[in-house]
């Protein structure tokens, strides 16, 4: 299975490239049976440059 990991920044902890490679990281080290790629994205709020 591929998975698409796109989130949106989490305000006032993280931006959404962290947040996409510490939920990568987690299945990854779930040794589930996956293929990731990682796509981050912003829905036009603060931090948008």
């Amino acid at each position: 299975m591929h998975i698409l990991i796109s989130p949106n920044a989490f305000k006032h902890s993280l931006n959404a490239e962290d947040a996409a490679l510490a939920i990568q990281k987690g299945l990854m080290r779930s040794k589930a049976n996956v293929t990731t790629e990682c796509f981050p994205v912003a829905d036009g709020g603060d931090g948008t440059g």
